[in-house]
């Protein structure tokens, strides 16, 4: 059986899947051999769309760079019907958000380029980055009137909170093609980035 939780840890949806040991048909190994998608829920068109994977079939990816376990996620998920459409034994489909190589041509298709689901942002990766949990200067969520309706936060009511936390910044890229971010007198040269169109 799969389950899905949502950020404070309840249990958003107990489903079969196409996942390894996601179903009852589908015991593949012992109970170890478990797999942690990092995911957001598609209510519209009842998918799961994958932003990293942390383990799969009970090998751990924690410790391999984020450019291994993106391409884990697109071939694993090829080998599964975990894509496949839902049925009995499949409640929801899996899918991989599209990732761009940090190029202008990149950053101008993830920004403005279309997606099955309504984009929330832009998430920048170091691709040599282990997966961290939480709060890391190795991902950036960037957000802004085009490529996010959400560009200040609410709480879980939808309600705005009397208290932003704020960081201006400017996303260029200088004569090199590095991506700068500028925030206030603080610049960070990035250059060795993978960025997702997350929901």
């Amino acid at each position: 059986m799969t389950i899905s939780r949502v950020r404070n840890g309840s249990i958003l949806h107990r489903f079969p899947s196409a996942v390894p040991n996601g179903s009852k048909r589908d015991i593949s190994g012992p109970a170890s051999s478990y797999s942690i998608l990092d995911c957001i829920f598609h209510e519209p068109d009842q998918t799961y769309y994958i932003i990293d994977m942390i383990c799969w079939r009970g090998y751990s990816l924690y410790d391999c760079t984020a450019e291994f376990r993106f391409f884990w996620v697109n071939s694993k998920l090829t080998e599964t019907s975990a894509g496949d459409p839902p049925s009995t034994y499949h409640r929801y489909r899996f899918s991989a958000v599209p990732i761009f190589e940090c190029t202008l041509e990149g950053l101008q298709a993830a920004y403005s380029g279309s997606t099955p689901y309504v984009k929330d942002g832009l998430l920048f990766y170091n691709k040599h980055a282990h997966y961290q949990a939480g709060i890391t200067p190795l991902t950036l969520v960037w957000k802004d009137e085009t490529c996010s309706q959400y560009v200040i936060d609410t709480d879980s009511k939808g309600e705005i909170p009397n208290e932003q936390q704020v960081c201006f910044c400017i996303l260029m890229f200088d004569k090199y093609y590095f991506i700068r971010i500028v925030c206030g007198a603080l610049t960070v040269r990035i250059f060795l980035l993978y960025f997702l169109a997350i929901e």
